[in-house]
């Protein structure tokens, strides 16, 4: 048994005009795809510790445009406008909200609470229900499927010494009905590895994360088909940002210039079916010595919008969009000086809410912002903000 050594991130800077590389220009030719890794953990059949039946509880539903988000320990809800502000959960006092997490559709929104519950707003049904609780180890790690009909998340069991004793990767199929179901289960006992959740692009294809334990490593990403056990890698040497919403392609990261200056952001494409990623190539601007983080696609599964670091800036969101020429054109969103963004979500195809935080403030604030590079709109205060029907 070992313990998880977290993996240290460093914060980067940087605010630049530039215009990005072809699609998937500069990248390797395909190489031909490596025969699939059969894990040595199979999807178990008895669960390291009891999963009640999920609990429900009234809630307040969101509409289609409006932005949720996480403020002194609840859901919250708010219009485009700046109106319509309302709490939409009452969890008790003192609660601590991770991983929210929209499914794509917008008809419901995950978290955990203290590491301890996963939780589901489902808003057509206007409740909360909670589908894992554990009262030993923890619970996070929340990904949605592409298609939105299945929501994974990790579990820990951890000794009297905080030590990892297993790790399962669960799924709970929506409506929240049901009860989880183990898709993985890791001993660290047969190889000091763990494995969590990425998108899950259908219903038997689920990228993961595997982690060495007590390691600085950063891993590898797989993508792996639980009916058979099988694994291949996405990409050798690349970790994953985001998955388009129709599951072409994806949005990456060197593993060996992530933790530095400059970081770039690379794009992949999915064979069919798909496998080991393809046509890797870099789409950030040549010569930059900015680092790229938290790049997402937009809803058109074409513009790409990303947080950008350098020397002079702590976080500055930027958009990424193809010109006639095939390059990509790098937009800062609202730049001020002093700001720190720090999460983002997509308001629909013309917009993005941001977390930010301003000087002289003392709390994180939520801001629209429109994607030509003007002046944006302050919504309120709140931090974690996601999109109802957005990305």
């Amino acid at each position: 048994m070992m313990r998880i050594k977290p993996v240290a991130w460093v914060v980067l800077a940087g605010l630049v005009w530039l215009t990005g590389c072809s699609l998937f220009t500069g990248g390797q030719p395909p190489a031909p795809p490596p025969p699939p890794e059969v894990l040595a953990y199979i999807p178990p059949t008895a669960t390291p510790e009891p999963t009640p039946t999920p609990a429900s509880q009234p809630a307040s539903g969101a509409e289609q445009g409006e932005i949720v988000f996480v403020r002194d320990g609840q859901i919250w809800a708010i219009g485009a406008d700046g109106t319509g502000e309302r709490t939409l959960t009452a969890l008790p006092d003192g609660s601590s909200i991770r991983d929210l997490t929209m499914a794509p559709g917008g008809q419901y929104v995950a978290f955990s609470i203290n590491a301890q519950q996963v939780a589901v707003l489902d808003f057509a049904r206007q409740r909360l229900v909670t589908v894992a609780q554990v009262s030993s180890g923890n619970v996070g790690m929340l990904k949605w499927s592409l298609q939105g009909d299945a929501l994974y998340y990790h579990q820990a069991a951890l000794d009297a010494q905080g030590l990892l004793v297993s790790g399962t990767i669960w799924r709970v199929a929506m409506p929240p009905d049901a009860a989880p179901e183990p898709v993985l289960l890791s001993d660290p006992a047969i190889l000091p590895s763990s494995f969590y959740p990425g998108p899950a692009l259908n219903a038997d294809l689920l990228i993961l994360h595997q982690m060495t334990i007590n390691s600085d490593d950063l891993g590898r990403w797989l993508v792996f088909t639980p009916s058979t056990g099988t694994s291949v890698p996405l990409a050798d040497g690349y970790g994953l940002w985001d998955v388009s919403p129709n599951g072409d392609k994806a949005l990456l990261y060197n593993q060996a210039e992530v933790m530095g200056f400059p970081a770039p952001l690379y794009m992949g494409a999915f064979p069919q079916p798909p496998g080991t990623l393809v046509n890797i190539g870099r789409i950030s601007p040549e010569g930059s010595e900015a680092a790229f983080r938290l790049a997402c696609f937009a809803p058109d599964g074409m513009r790409i919008v990303a947080i950008q670091t350098g020397a002079e800036q702590l976080g500055q969101v930027v958009l990424f969009q193809i010109e006639p020429s095939g390059l990509y054109r790098v937009t800062p969103l609202d730049p001020q000086p002093g700001i720190q963004d720090m999460a983002f979500s997509w308001h629909g195809e013309d917009g993005v809410v941001v977390q930010r935080w301003v000087p002289g403030e003392d709390s994180p604030s939520l801001w629209l912002l429109p994607l030509d590079g003007a002046a944006g709109f302050r919504l309120t205060n709140g931090e974690q903000p996601l999109v109802v029907g957005g990305r």
